[in-house]
């Protein structure tokens, strides 16, 4: 299900971008759950720092249960869409970008006493985020900037 690459290069060189990439799941809670295992592997892997991983695996599962339950919502059964995940670091000190695409229609959020807490989640634990609705579907693109420590119980400022 996953392609990971790793930095490869001589001592001393640099190392080009660690990247992930799951393409082409079909979007079930499932599926979700599993892309979230992987994603924590790939974290560990590319020496995220450990304070900043739940961050990520949460904003971007945030992001992948959107897709289960949103973008496909008038699709017809049984098949479902699928979800795309493509995570890029470059290394220490630089930012962290996962994007999460769907090929399903966008749904503009209604307010609800209950629910819509989604989208301000992902702001809340990225360093920035944005969706961006067309015609093929919709990209959730987060970033995390790595040299700055993660405030652990805290809310990144904007």
């Amino acid at each position: 299900m996953a392609d990971t690459a790793m930095p490869t290069g001589a001592t001393g060189s640099p190392s080009p971008p660690i990247e992930l990439m799951i393409a082409d799941v079909p979007a079930t809670p499932d599926n979700a759950a599993a892309v979230r295992h992987t994603l924590s592997s790939w974290l560990t892997a590319a020496g995220i720092d450990p304070d900043r991983r739940p961050d990520v695996e949460l904003a971007v599962y945030e992001a992948l249960a959107n897709t289960v339950e949103h973008a496909y919502h008038d699709a017809p059964a049984p098949a479902p869409g699928t979800f795309t995940v493509h995570a890029c670091y470059p290394g220490a000190g630089h930012v962290l970008e996962v994007a999460v695409s769907d090929h399903g229609r966008w749904r503009t959020p209604t307010p609800d006493p209950v629910r819509g807490n989604g989208l301000p989640l992902i702001t809340a634990v990225t360093t920035g985020s944005e969706v961006t609705p067309s015609g093929e579907g919709t990209t959730v693109t987060m970033r995390w900037n790595t040299d700055v420590p993660a405030q652990v119980g805290a809310t990144n400022a904007r």
